[in-house]
Protein backbone atom coordinates (compact mmCIF):
# COMPACT_ATOMS: atom_id res chain seq x y z
CA UNK A 1 0.00 0.00 0.00
CA UNK A 2 1.46 3.77 -0.39
CA UNK A 3 1.43 3.26 -0.09
CA UNK A 4 0.11 1.83 -3.29
CA UNK A 5 2.13 -1.44 -4.61
CA UNK A 6 0.87 -1.16 -8.27
CA UNK A 7 0.78 -4.19 -10.37
CA UNK A 8 3.20 -4.89 -13.41
CA UNK A 9 2.37 -2.58 -16.93
CA UNK A 10 1.36 -6.24 -18.80
CA UNK A 11 -1.46 -6.69 -15.80
CA UNK A 12 -2.65 -3.00 -15.77
CA UNK A 13 -3.36 -2.79 -19.27
CA UNK A 14 -5.02 -5.79 -18.81
CA UNK A 15 -7.39 -5.38 -15.91
CA UNK A 16 -8.12 -1.49 -17.25
CA UNK A 17 -10.04 -2.76 -20.08
CA UNK A 18 -12.62 -4.16 -17.68
CA UNK A 19 -12.95 -1.59 -15.24
CA UNK A 20 -13.54 1.51 -16.94
CA UNK A 21 -17.22 1.81 -16.17
CA UNK A 22 -18.72 5.47 -16.16
CA UNK A 23 -19.53 6.26 -12.77
CA UNK A 24 -23.29 5.48 -13.32
CA UNK A 25 -22.58 1.59 -12.79
CA UNK A 26 -22.01 -0.04 -10.33
CA UNK A 27 -18.34 -0.05 -8.63
CA UNK A 28 -16.79 -2.85 -8.61
CA UNK A 29 -15.56 -3.95 -5.11
CA UNK A 30 -12.09 -2.67 -5.19
CA UNK A 31 -9.29 -4.65 -2.75
CA UNK A 32 -8.62 -2.92 0.22
CA UNK A 33 -5.17 -1.51 -1.21
CA UNK A 34 -6.83 0.04 -3.68
CA UNK A 35 -6.14 -1.94 -6.10
CA UNK A 36 -7.38 -5.10 -7.68
CA UNK A 37 -4.76 -7.86 -7.39
CA UNK A 38 -3.58 -10.50 -9.53
CA UNK A 39 -6.50 -12.76 -9.13
CA UNK A 40 -5.28 -16.22 -9.24
CA UNK A 41 -6.81 -18.13 -6.30
CA UNK A 42 -6.90 -21.82 -7.04
CA UNK A 43 -10.07 -23.48 -5.83
CA UNK A 44 -7.78 -25.29 -3.32
CA UNK A 45 -5.13 -23.89 -1.39
CA UNK A 46 -2.19 -25.82 -3.01
CA UNK A 47 1.48 -25.07 -2.67
CA UNK A 48 4.24 -24.08 -4.38
CA UNK A 49 8.04 -23.50 -3.90
CA UNK A 50 9.69 -20.30 -4.14
CA UNK A 51 13.28 -20.04 -3.98
CA UNK A 52 15.61 -17.45 -2.83
CA UNK A 53 14.93 -14.23 -5.69
CA UNK A 54 16.89 -11.54 -6.01
CA UNK A 55 14.57 -9.49 -7.56
CA UNK A 56 13.03 -6.38 -5.78
CA UNK A 57 9.77 -4.46 -7.05
CA UNK A 58 10.04 -0.28 -6.20
CA UNK A 59 7.31 -0.18 -3.42
CA UNK A 60 6.96 3.00 -1.82
CA UNK A 61 5.58 1.63 1.12
CA UNK A 62 4.32 4.05 4.34
CA UNK A 63 6.58 6.23 6.49
CA UNK A 64 5.55 6.86 9.48
CA UNK A 65 1.73 6.88 9.18
CA UNK A 66 -1.05 5.54 11.48
CA UNK A 67 -4.45 4.18 11.82
CA UNK A 68 -7.08 6.26 13.80
CA UNK A 69 -6.70 5.63 17.66
CA UNK A 70 -7.58 8.16 20.61
CA UNK A 71 -4.12 9.47 20.66
CA UNK A 72 -2.88 9.34 17.31
CA UNK A 73 -1.51 12.84 16.41
CA UNK A 74 -0.01 13.96 12.83
CA UNK A 75 3.38 15.23 12.32
CA UNK A 76 3.19 19.13 11.11
CA UNK A 77 5.27 20.50 8.08
CA UNK A 78 8.50 21.88 9.33
CA UNK A 79 9.31 23.93 5.91
CA UNK A 80 8.07 24.57 2.36
CA UNK A 81 9.77 24.59 -1.39
CA UNK A 82 8.85 26.85 -3.68
CA UNK A 83 6.98 25.54 -7.08
CA UNK A 84 9.41 24.70 -9.78
CA UNK A 85 8.40 24.51 -13.70
CA UNK A 86 4.28 22.65 -13.58
CA UNK A 87 5.37 21.10 -10.74
CA UNK A 88 4.85 21.73 -6.74
CA UNK A 89 7.11 20.58 -4.31
CA UNK A 90 5.97 18.79 -1.45
CA UNK A 91 6.94 20.70 2.04
CA UNK A 92 8.80 18.13 4.61
CA UNK A 93 7.05 16.81 7.06
CA UNK A 94 8.41 15.59 9.90
CA UNK A 95 9.22 11.29 10.14
CA UNK A 96 8.01 9.81 13.06
CA UNK A 97 10.90 10.01 15.73
CA UNK A 98 10.89 6.53 16.35
CA UNK A 99 10.90 4.98 12.78
CA UNK A 100 13.42 6.92 11.76
CA UNK A 101 15.75 5.78 15.27
CA UNK A 102 14.73 1.42 14.23
CA UNK A 103 16.56 -0.72 13.54
CA UNK A 104 16.23 -4.46 12.37
CA UNK A 105 15.75 -6.89 15.12
CA UNK A 106 17.95 -9.65 15.70
CA UNK A 107 16.07 -13.02 15.80
CA UNK A 108 17.28 -16.68 16.78
CA UNK A 109 15.93 -18.18 13.21
CA UNK A 110 16.40 -22.23 13.47
CA UNK A 111 14.12 -23.30 11.03
CA UNK A 112 14.29 -21.43 7.43
CA UNK A 113 11.21 -23.54 5.86
CA UNK A 114 8.32 -21.16 5.95
CA UNK A 115 4.62 -21.08 4.35
CA UNK A 116 3.14 -18.10 4.31
CA UNK A 117 -0.48 -17.50 2.96
CA UNK A 118 -1.97 -15.15 0.82
CA UNK A 119 -4.86 -13.47 -0.23
CA UNK A 120 -3.37 -13.85 -4.25
CA UNK A 121 -0.52 -16.12 -6.08
CA UNK A 122 3.25 -15.44 -5.12
CA UNK A 123 3.92 -13.57 -8.54
CA UNK A 124 2.63 -10.49 -7.32
CA UNK A 125 4.94 -7.93 -7.55
CA UNK A 126 4.04 -6.69 -4.01
CA UNK A 127 4.29 -10.35 -2.59
CA UNK A 128 8.20 -10.80 -4.82
CA UNK A 129 8.85 -7.23 -3.03
CA UNK A 130 8.15 -9.17 0.44
CA UNK A 131 10.19 -11.77 -0.82
CA UNK A 132 13.11 -9.69 -1.61
CA UNK A 133 12.97 -7.88 1.78
CA UNK A 134 13.24 -11.84 3.67
CA UNK A 135 16.15 -12.10 1.31
CA UNK A 136 17.68 -9.07 2.37
CA UNK A 137 17.11 -8.85 6.08
CA UNK A 138 17.16 -12.61 7.19
CA UNK A 139 18.49 -14.65 4.36
CA UNK A 140 18.45 -18.75 3.05
CA UNK A 141 14.34 -19.06 3.26
CA UNK A 142 12.58 -21.32 1.26
CA UNK A 143 9.32 -20.34 0.85
CA UNK A 144 6.18 -22.14 -0.22
CA UNK A 145 2.71 -20.58 -0.41
CA UNK A 146 -0.98 -21.03 0.54
CA UNK A 147 -3.98 -18.85 -0.33
CA UNK A 148 -7.36 -17.62 0.69
CA UNK A 149 -9.61 -15.44 -0.07
CA UNK A 150 -10.67 -12.69 3.05
CA UNK A 151 -14.11 -14.94 3.32
CA UNK A 152 -12.38 -18.47 3.16
CA UNK A 153 -9.14 -17.38 5.90
CA UNK A 154 -11.53 -18.53 9.20
CA UNK A 155 -12.74 -21.93 8.12
CA UNK A 156 -9.50 -22.62 6.07
CA UNK A 157 -7.31 -21.83 8.83
CA UNK A 158 -10.07 -24.21 11.20
CA UNK A 159 -9.05 -27.44 8.74
CA UNK A 160 -5.51 -26.56 8.26
CA UNK A 161 -4.96 -26.42 12.23
CA UNK A 162 -7.49 -29.77 12.46
CA UNK A 163 -4.85 -31.24 10.22
CA UNK A 164 -1.45 -30.02 11.17
CA UNK A 165 -0.72 -28.31 7.76
CA UNK A 166 -1.46 -24.92 9.56
CA UNK A 167 0.92 -22.18 7.56
CA UNK A 168 3.63 -20.58 9.50
CA UNK A 169 2.23 -16.71 8.76
CA UNK A 170 -0.60 -15.52 7.24
CA UNK A 171 -1.43 -12.06 5.81
CA UNK A 172 -4.28 -10.16 6.98
CA UNK A 173 -6.14 -6.88 5.92
CA UNK A 174 -7.08 -5.46 9.77
CA UNK A 175 -10.21 -4.32 8.03
CA UNK A 176 -11.42 -7.71 6.67
CA UNK A 177 -9.85 -10.22 9.19
CA UNK A 178 -10.17 -8.59 12.66
CA UNK A 179 -11.20 -9.13 14.78
CA UNK A 180 -12.78 -12.51 13.88
CA UNK A 181 -9.58 -14.78 13.51
CA UNK A 182 -9.09 -13.88 17.32
CA UNK A 183 -12.10 -14.16 18.26
CA UNK A 184 -12.32 -17.80 16.57
CA UNK A 185 -8.83 -18.77 18.50
CA UNK A 186 -7.23 -19.11 15.05
CA UNK A 187 -4.18 -16.74 15.37
CA UNK A 188 -1.42 -16.93 18.35
CA UNK A 189 -0.31 -13.71 20.69
CA UNK A 190 2.74 -12.22 19.19
CA UNK A 191 3.97 -10.29 22.52
CA UNK A 192 5.97 -13.51 23.29
CA UNK A 193 7.92 -12.20 19.74
CA UNK A 194 7.75 -8.94 19.48
CA UNK A 195 8.80 -5.80 21.69
CA UNK A 196 5.83 -3.72 20.42
CA UNK A 197 7.96 -0.49 22.58
CA UNK A 198 10.89 -1.00 20.17
CA UNK A 199 11.57 2.08 17.93
CA UNK A 200 11.02 -0.39 15.16
CA UNK A 201 7.51 -0.36 15.75
CA UNK A 202 6.87 3.56 16.53
CA UNK A 203 4.57 4.75 14.12
CA UNK A 204 2.09 1.60 14.26
CA UNK A 205 1.72 1.12 17.76
CA UNK A 206 -1.01 3.32 18.43
CA UNK A 207 -2.54 1.29 16.21
CA UNK A 208 -1.73 -1.74 17.28
CA UNK A 209 -2.40 -1.50 20.45
CA UNK A 210 -6.11 0.02 19.89
CA UNK A 211 -6.25 -3.54 18.49
CA UNK A 212 -5.50 -5.33 21.57
CA UNK A 213 -8.10 -8.10 22.71
CA UNK A 214 -7.34 -9.33 26.46
CA UNK A 215 -4.66 -7.38 26.39
CA UNK A 216 -3.01 -9.03 23.97
CA UNK A 217 -1.74 -8.18 20.89
CA UNK A 218 -2.34 -10.72 17.73
CA UNK A 219 -1.17 -8.98 14.30
CA UNK A 220 1.73 -7.47 13.12
CA UNK A 221 1.15 -4.25 11.48
CA UNK A 222 3.74 -4.07 9.09
CA UNK A 223 2.75 -0.21 6.79
CA UNK A 224 -0.69 1.60 6.47
CA UNK A 225 -1.51 3.33 3.10
CA UNK A 226 -4.70 4.99 1.66
CA UNK A 227 -7.83 4.10 0.04
CA UNK A 228 -9.41 6.36 -2.12
CA UNK A 229 -8.12 9.21 -4.00
CA UNK A 230 -9.18 12.50 -6.37
CA UNK A 231 -7.50 11.86 -10.38
CA UNK A 232 -7.06 15.35 -12.63
CA UNK A 233 -5.17 16.86 -14.57
CA UNK A 234 -3.55 20.14 -13.71
CA UNK A 235 -4.40 22.45 -16.54
CA UNK A 236 -7.71 22.13 -16.19
CA UNK A 237 -7.27 24.24 -12.86
CA UNK A 238 -4.34 26.35 -13.54
CA UNK A 239 -5.24 27.30 -17.09
CA UNK A 240 -8.65 28.51 -14.98
CA UNK A 241 -6.25 30.63 -13.20
CA UNK A 242 -6.90 28.17 -10.08
CA UNK A 243 -4.89 26.50 -7.62
CA UNK A 244 -4.55 22.78 -8.57
CA UNK A 245 -5.49 20.48 -5.85
CA UNK A 246 -1.62 19.24 -5.16
CA UNK A 247 -1.20 22.92 -4.13
CA UNK A 248 -3.94 23.44 -1.84
CA UNK A 249 -3.14 19.82 -0.13
CA UNK A 250 0.53 21.51 0.46
CA UNK A 251 -0.96 24.47 1.81
CA UNK A 252 -3.66 22.68 3.98
CA UNK A 253 -6.87 24.33 1.90
CA UNK A 254 -7.47 21.09 0.00
CA UNK A 255 -11.29 20.52 1.72
CA UNK A 256 -14.31 19.46 1.15
CA UNK A 257 -15.44 23.12 0.53
CA UNK A 258 -13.00 23.31 -2.15
CA UNK A 259 -13.79 20.44 -3.76
CA UNK A 260 -17.55 21.45 -3.62
CA UNK A 261 -16.74 24.82 -5.67
CA UNK A 262 -14.22 23.17 -7.78
CA UNK A 263 -16.62 20.77 -8.80
CA UNK A 264 -19.54 23.59 -9.11
CA UNK A 265 -17.52 26.15 -11.49
CA UNK A 266 -15.78 23.12 -13.62
CA UNK A 267 -19.92 22.06 -14.01
CA UNK A 268 -21.15 23.03 -17.59
CA UNK A 269 -24.36 21.74 -18.81
CA UNK A 270 -24.85 21.59 -22.89
CA UNK A 271 -28.71 20.46 -23.23
CA UNK A 272 -28.30 20.47 -26.86
CA UNK A 273 -25.61 17.91 -26.53
CA UNK A 274 -25.19 15.91 -23.41
CA UNK A 275 -22.25 14.37 -24.22
CA UNK A 276 -20.34 18.03 -25.11
CA UNK A 277 -20.76 18.39 -21.26
CA UNK A 278 -18.40 19.29 -18.83
CA UNK A 279 -18.89 17.75 -15.09
CA UNK A 280 -16.82 18.66 -11.80
CA UNK A 281 -16.63 15.12 -11.21
CA UNK A 282 -16.99 11.08 -12.71
CA UNK A 283 -17.63 9.65 -8.93
CA UNK A 284 -17.33 5.78 -9.21
CA UNK A 285 -16.53 5.06 -5.33
CA UNK A 286 -18.30 7.71 -3.29
CA UNK A 287 -17.41 5.81 -0.24
CA UNK A 288 -14.05 7.40 0.24
CA UNK A 289 -15.10 10.38 1.39
CA UNK A 290 -16.55 8.70 4.85
CA UNK A 291 -13.55 8.46 5.93
CA UNK A 292 -12.51 12.41 5.84
CA UNK A 293 -14.65 12.69 9.29
CA UNK A 294 -12.76 10.52 11.03
CA UNK A 295 -14.32 7.06 11.44
CA UNK A 296 -16.65 4.67 9.37
CA UNK A 297 -20.46 3.47 9.39
CA UNK A 298 -19.17 1.12 12.03
CA UNK A 299 -16.51 0.16 14.77
CA UNK A 300 -15.38 -2.47 16.87
CA UNK A 301 -15.63 -2.06 20.74
CA UNK A 302 -12.26 -4.01 21.89
CA UNK A 303 -13.75 -4.00 25.76
CA UNK A 304 -17.15 -5.66 25.18
CA UNK A 305 -15.76 -7.44 21.67
CA UNK A 306 -18.66 -5.88 20.57
CA UNK A 307 -19.51 -3.74 17.08
CA UNK A 308 -21.05 -0.29 17.88
CA UNK A 309 -22.99 1.36 14.87
CA UNK A 310 -21.95 5.22 14.21
CA UNK A 311 -24.53 5.10 11.24
CA UNK A 312 -26.59 8.34 13.34
CA UNK A 313 -23.22 9.85 13.95
CA UNK A 314 -23.11 13.74 12.94
CA UNK A 315 -20.15 13.62 11.21
CA UNK A 316 -21.33 10.99 9.02
CA UNK A 317 -24.52 12.59 8.21
CA UNK A 318 -22.59 15.71 6.55
CA UNK A 319 -20.34 13.06 4.64
CA UNK A 320 -23.49 11.30 3.32
CA UNK A 321 -25.32 15.13 2.83
CA UNK A 322 -22.19 15.87 0.86
CA UNK A 323 -21.94 12.75 -1.48
CA UNK A 324 -25.66 13.36 -1.98
CA UNK A 325 -25.26 16.66 -3.18
CA UNK A 326 -23.05 16.14 -5.59
CA UNK A 327 -24.82 13.64 -7.38
CA UNK A 328 -27.63 13.33 -9.66
CA UNK A 329 -30.57 14.22 -6.88
CA UNK A 330 -27.94 17.05 -5.61
CA UNK A 331 -26.42 19.79 -7.84
CA UNK A 332 -25.78 17.28 -10.77
CA UNK A 333 -22.02 17.99 -10.69
CA UNK A 334 -21.08 14.49 -11.41
CA UNK A 335 -21.39 13.04 -14.74
CA UNK A 336 -23.78 10.30 -14.42
CA UNK A 337 -24.39 9.24 -17.64
CA UNK A 338 -20.75 8.56 -19.69
CA UNK A 339 -19.87 5.13 -20.60
CA UNK A 340 -16.25 6.89 -21.23
CA UNK A 341 -16.29 8.95 -18.17
CA UNK A 342 -13.06 8.22 -17.33
CA UNK A 343 -11.13 9.13 -20.75
CA UNK A 344 -12.61 12.88 -20.44
CA UNK A 345 -10.93 12.61 -17.26
CA UNK A 346 -7.55 12.11 -19.17
CA UNK A 347 -8.85 15.41 -21.69
CA UNK A 348 -10.10 17.16 -18.95
CA UNK A 349 -13.94 17.37 -19.75
CA UNK A 350 -14.38 16.05 -16.55
CA UNK A 351 -12.27 17.76 -14.10
CA UNK A 352 -11.94 15.22 -11.00
CA UNK A 353 -12.11 11.28 -10.67
CA UNK A 354 -13.31 9.96 -7.09
CA UNK A 355 -12.27 6.39 -7.21
CA UNK A 356 -10.75 3.65 -4.68
CA UNK A 357 -8.43 2.16 -7.82
CA UNK A 358 -4.85 3.31 -8.27
CA UNK A 359 -3.93 5.75 -11.01
CA UNK A 360 -1.27 3.52 -12.11
CA UNK A 361 -4.23 1.03 -12.90
CA UNK A 362 -6.49 2.91 -14.30
CA UNK A 363 -4.06 5.15 -16.39
CA UNK A 364 -0.46 3.41 -16.11
CA UNK A 365 0.89 5.88 -18.92
CA UNK A 366 -0.43 8.97 -17.81
CA UNK A 367 0.91 8.17 -14.11
CA UNK A 368 4.05 7.36 -15.37
CA UNK A 369 4.39 10.48 -17.14
CA UNK A 370 3.12 12.58 -15.35
CA UNK A 371 0.28 13.69 -17.14
CA UNK A 372 -2.46 13.07 -14.81
CA UNK A 373 -1.94 13.56 -11.07
CA UNK A 374 -3.76 11.73 -7.77
CA UNK A 375 -4.36 13.53 -4.31
CA UNK A 376 -6.35 12.03 -1.30
CA UNK A 377 -9.98 13.05 -0.53
CA UNK A 378 -10.20 16.48 1.09
CA UNK A 379 -10.07 17.63 4.14
CA UNK A 380 -13.27 17.20 6.53
CA UNK A 381 -13.94 21.30 6.58
CA UNK A 382 -14.77 21.26 9.77
CA UNK A 383 -12.32 19.42 11.01
CA UNK A 384 -8.21 20.90 11.94
CA UNK A 385 -6.74 17.13 11.15
CA UNK A 386 -6.72 15.58 7.92
CA UNK A 387 -8.47 12.24 8.05
CA UNK A 388 -8.34 9.34 5.36
CA UNK A 389 -8.99 5.59 5.39
CA UNK A 390 -6.41 3.59 5.46
CA UNK A 391 -5.52 -0.20 4.54
CA UNK A 392 -3.20 -2.10 6.57
CA UNK A 393 -0.66 -4.90 5.84
CA UNK A 394 -0.23 -7.05 8.47
CA UNK A 395 0.41 -10.75 9.37
CA UNK A 396 -0.50 -13.22 12.18
CA UNK A 397 0.99 -16.86 13.05
CA UNK A 398 -2.16 -19.08 13.06
CA UNK A 399 -2.58 -21.73 15.77
CA UNK A 400 -0.65 -24.82 14.83
CA UNK A 401 2.60 -22.75 12.78
CA UNK A 402 5.63 -25.03 13.37
CA UNK A 403 7.83 -21.55 12.71
CA UNK A 404 6.86 -18.94 14.32
CA UNK A 405 9.50 -17.54 14.19
CA UNK A 406 9.78 -17.47 10.15
CA UNK A 407 6.36 -15.73 10.66
CA UNK A 408 8.15 -12.50 12.52
CA UNK A 409 11.06 -12.54 9.95
CA UNK A 410 8.88 -11.69 7.20
CA UNK A 411 6.63 -8.94 8.90
CA UNK A 412 9.90 -7.49 10.21
CA UNK A 413 11.25 -7.34 6.95
CA UNK A 414 7.58 -6.10 5.13
CA UNK A 415 8.01 -3.15 8.10
CA UNK A 416 11.64 -2.53 7.53
CA UNK A 417 10.80 -1.93 3.50
CA UNK A 418 8.70 0.78 5.35
CA UNK A 419 10.61 2.43 7.63
CA UNK A 420 14.44 1.62 6.94
CA UNK A 421 16.58 2.32 4.05
CA UNK A 422 17.77 -1.38 3.35
CA UNK A 423 19.72 -0.38 -0.15
CA UNK A 424 17.68 -3.13 -2.05
CA UNK A 425 18.66 -3.25 -5.63
CA UNK A 426 15.54 -2.19 -7.88
CA UNK A 427 14.17 -5.02 -10.58
CA UNK A 428 15.25 -3.02 -13.72
CA UNK A 429 12.25 -5.39 -15.32
CA UNK A 430 9.46 -3.40 -13.61
CA UNK A 431 8.29 -0.49 -15.24
CA UNK A 432 8.00 2.74 -13.17
CA UNK A 433 5.01 3.98 -12.87
CA UNK A 434 5.00 7.09 -10.79
CA UNK A 435 7.05 10.54 -10.96
CA UNK A 436 8.99 11.60 -8.53
CA UNK A 437 6.58 14.10 -8.10
CA UNK A 438 3.97 12.04 -7.36
CA UNK A 439 5.61 9.84 -4.69
CA UNK A 440 6.60 12.81 -3.13
CA UNK A 441 2.61 13.71 -2.92
CA UNK A 442 1.95 10.18 -1.11
CA UNK A 443 5.25 10.52 1.57
CA UNK A 444 3.92 14.31 2.96
CA UNK A 445 0.41 12.67 2.87
CA UNK A 446 1.35 9.54 5.10
CA UNK A 447 3.60 11.79 7.01
CA UNK A 448 0.49 14.11 7.56
CA UNK A 449 -2.75 12.35 7.69
CA UNK A 450 -4.28 10.24 10.75
CA UNK A 451 -5.98 7.48 8.80
CA UNK A 452 -8.91 5.84 9.89
CA UNK A 453 -9.50 1.93 10.21
CA UNK A 454 -11.91 0.41 7.26
CA UNK A 455 -14.37 -1.60 9.45
CA UNK A 456 -17.16 -1.47 7.10
CA UNK A 457 -15.04 -3.27 4.48
CA UNK A 458 -15.69 -6.71 5.98
CA UNK A 459 -19.23 -6.69 4.88
CA UNK A 460 -19.23 -7.43 1.63
CA UNK A 461 -21.99 -9.55 -0.69
CA UNK A 462 -19.62 -12.44 -0.83
CA UNK A 463 -19.76 -12.92 2.84
CA UNK A 464 -22.88 -11.94 4.34
CA UNK A 465 -25.36 -11.57 1.96
CA UNK A 466 -26.36 -8.32 -0.62
CA UNK A 467 -26.83 -4.69 0.21
CA UNK A 468 -24.47 -4.44 2.77
CA UNK A 469 -21.07 -3.47 1.11
CA UNK A 470 -20.39 0.58 0.65
CA UNK A 471 -21.31 0.70 -2.90
CA UNK A 472 -24.54 0.23 -2.03
CA UNK A 473 -25.92 1.57 1.36
CA UNK A 474 -26.45 4.54 0.52
CA UNK A 475 -28.21 3.20 -3.48
CA UNK A 476 -27.87 3.97 -6.69
CA UNK A 477 -27.41 7.51 -7.30
CA UNK A 478 -26.18 7.93 -3.75
CA UNK A 479 -29.65 8.61 -2.38
CA UNK A 480 -32.46 7.77 -4.11
CA UNK A 481 -35.60 10.79 -5.08
CA UNK A 482 -37.02 11.75 -1.54
CA UNK A 483 -35.10 9.12 0.39
CA UNK A 484 -33.86 10.57 3.73
CA UNK A 485 -30.67 9.11 5.04
CA UNK A 486 -32.28 8.88 8.49
CA UNK A 487 -34.83 6.11 6.28
CA UNK A 488 -31.75 4.49 5.12
CA UNK A 489 -30.50 4.00 8.30
CA UNK A 490 -33.73 2.76 9.82
CA UNK A 491 -33.54 -0.23 7.06
CA UNK A 492 -30.18 -1.28 6.69
CA UNK A 493 -28.87 -1.08 10.01
CA UNK A 494 -30.48 -4.21 11.86
CA UNK A 495 -29.25 -5.94 8.79
CA UNK A 496 -25.85 -4.75 9.47
CA UNK A 497 -25.63 -5.34 13.11
CA UNK A 498 -26.69 -8.79 12.32
CA UNK A 499 -24.45 -9.80 9.78
CA UNK A 500 -21.35 -8.09 11.90
CA UNK A 501 -22.41 -11.29 14.73
CA UNK A 502 -20.40 -13.51 11.90
CA UNK A 503 -17.22 -10.95 12.46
Amino acid sequence: MRKIKILSFIIAITLTAGMLASCKDKPAEPSSSGLAPSEVLSSDEGTGELENTSSIYDDDDVVGSQLLTPTSKSPTAVSSKPKTGNTVSAPTVSKNIEDSKAVLPKLNITDKNLTICIDWGPDANWVKAWVSALNFCYPGFKLSWKQASPAQKASKLMVWAASDQSPDVIYIKPEESWPLLVNKNLVEPVDQYIDINSAFWGSVRNTMNGMKIDNKHHVMISSIGHYGSVIYKRDVFTSKGWEDPTSLLFKDQWTWAKFEEYARNSTKINAADPDKSNYGIAMGYAEPFVGTVGKDFIKYDTTNKKWVSNLNDSAIKDAIALITSLGPNGNAYCDMTSSNARDKVKSGQIAMLVTGEAMGLQYPDDSASGKLLEVPLPRYTKSSTYYHFGTGTAFAIPKGAKNPIGAVALANSVRAMSILDLKMPKDPSVKEMQTEEQKNIWKYVDNKVTYVNMDYRRLSEDSTGPNLKYSSIWGPGFLPPGESWSAVVAKREPTIMEALKKH
